[in-house]
């Protein structure tokens, strides 16, 4: 089931040329993940009922996922963590001094970490640690400065 996954990770349609069923092994990795979590909810919680889940937590679990990266096993990890530390960090002695709420305003810095993290950084706080990752926005940055500096000078007149 593994290769199959990520075959249909890699590239879908070549997937399903090799025979790979990619609707099968997508409702299968959904029904396996929602057995498991729903497994270990009801551990936790020592009940079931249909107003435990909803909307919201099915979003919450988004945000602690997507600013770590999707793409690496740790990416969700490292998401988990910064958000989960936005409340205690604002709970702290220096969020009280800064006149922050730690209730209310955690989900505003929680939206907003989120928003800079898919604009800044689409595929997740797990890129900074990857060497390629900053060569590649450094050379990138080097021409998208120099493609600046070009038409700002042929805007003025000057070379």
């Amino acid at each position: 089931m593994g290769y199959a996954l990520e075959a249909i990770k890699e590239d879908e349609p070549a997937a399903r040329t090799t025979g790979i069923n990619p609707t099968f092994y997508k409702l299968m990795a959904f029904g396996l993940g929602a057995f498991v979590a729903g497994g270990l909810d009801a551990h936790l919680v020592r009940a079931i009922s249909p107003g435990t889940d909803g909307f919201a937590p099915a979003v919450e679990l988004l945000v602690y996922a997507a600013p770590g990266g999707l793409q690496i096993f740790w990416g969700p990890l490292l998401g988990a963590t910064l958000i989960t530390s936005i409340p205690e960090l604002l709970r702290a002695e220096w969020g009280q001094r800064a006149g922050v709420n730690p209730g209310a305003d955690v989900l505003i810095i929680n939206g907003l970490v989120l928003l800079l993290v898919i604009l800044f950084l689409p595929r997740g706080l797990v890129t900074l640690f990857q060497r390629r990752t900053w060569q590649g926005t450094g050379r990138n940055a080097v021409r998208l400065l120099a493609r600046l500096r070009r038409r700002a000078g042929s805007a003025t007149g000057r070379p």
